[in-house]
């Protein structure tokens, strides 16, 4: 979160504010004076900035996952030159999972994901192993 401030009916009454990092479940807290013997509501206002900081592939490893087709109107294809497990999640770019899916890839042979039924739109997708995450762009057409 980016600013919040609460506000009861005479001004604001409180002294500092914080919150925890941009999380995802960011935790506000306040340290109050004392309200006046007349309040009558209290307003908590909140203002959220969020946007990827980056996108970008962290491999621990030289083997590399391909994805494509990237637009693509329903299906992805996931190669990779080894075997191996992995989690495939599907994030919004607002934060918040679309699809998650485990599979078993076997080295240079095509897995497929659905991803039909997702709305339009621009997603991050994780593809994580044992030694090596990727994040990607997708767009879903």
């Amino acid at each position: 979160a980016t600013e919040a401030s609460i506000v009861g009916p005479k001004g604001c009454y409180v002294k500092s504010a914080s919150t925890t990092d941009g999380n995802g479940n960011d935790l506000f807290e306040a340290s109050t004076m004392p309200w006046p013997s007349d309040h009558k509501a209290v307003t908590a206002t909140i203002n959220f900035s969020i946007a990827p900081s980056a996108i970008n592939s962290v491999p621990n490893s030289n083997a590399t996952i391909r994805v494509f087709p990237n637009p693509t109107a329903g299906q992805l294809n996931l190669i990779s030159p080894e075997s191996k497990k992995v989690n495939v999640s599907i994030l919004k770019t607002s934060g918040g999972k679309v699809l998650t899916k485990k599979l078993d890839l076997l080295a240079d042979q095509s897995a497929l994901v659905n991803i039909s039924g997702i709305p339009s739109g621009i997603y991050l997708l994780t593809v994580v192993s044992r030694d090596q995450s990727q994040v990607i762009k997708l767009i879903k057409q």
